[in-house]
């Protein structure tokens, strides 16, 4: 479902569905994994559409952590583009 907003470009109707995916699942075996930390990466996403910057930047670094458990190379290196790209829109290029 929030994948479907995302992808009709309606990012705060997907926000609200990923932070429920997140609230409702937190408690499962599968919040340590490579799913879980994709559904933070999207709500990163979302969140930078609808320049939300800081929620943009503690979602990624929610992902970040989870591909780095998981061992997920390439979207680890997918998900600190992302960040890179939200720091220097919030204003914070020492972390850019």
């Amino acid at each position: 479902m929030a994948y479907c907003k995302e992808n009709r470009k309606e990012f705060e109707r997907a926000v609200i569905n990923y932070n429920q995916v997140i609230e409702i699942s937190q408690e499962s075996p599968k919040a340590l994994t490579i799913d879980f930390a994709d559904v933070y990466h999207r709500l990163g996403i979302c969140y930078s559409e609808i320049k939300e910057w800081n929620l943009g930047i503690t979602a990624f670094g929610k992902a970040l952590n989870l591909y780095k458990v998981n061992k997920s190379i390439i979207k680890y290196s997918e998900c600190i583009n992302n960040l890179g790209t939200l720091y220097l829109h919030a204003g914070h290029t020492s972390e850019a």
